[in-house]
């Protein structure tokens, strides 16, 4: 149940449990637009919900840091990728 009826906030109840059940797929599926690949995009949104998790009892609005968690780190990926593509391989 959701503390605002469409916002994807959970109720106060329910707290991290139910921020994880109504914010899991749509993250992965945000993740895996961003980055276009499903098994890594799982990873970063679990380590967005760790990041929640540490923060929990200071945030205002877990979802929209959940979000913006996610993004950020599809963003430092495209960047690590980018790193590794202009950096030549080293000769045997």
């Amino acid at each position: 149940m959701t503390g605002m009826a469409g916002s994807g906030i959970p109720a106060a109840t329910g707290g991290v449990d139910d921020l994880f059940r109504e914010r899991w797929a749509p993250s992965v599926r945000l993740a895996t637009a961003l980055i276009s690949d499903r098994a890594v995009a799982e990873e970063l949104v679990q380590d967005a919900f760790l990041e929640v998790t540490r923060r929990w009892e200071g945030l205002d609005n877990p979802a929209a840091y959940l979000r913006t968690a996610v993004v950020n780190r599809c963003r430092s990926h495209h960047r690590r990728r980018g790193v590794a593509r202009r950096r030549p391989v080293p000769p045997p």
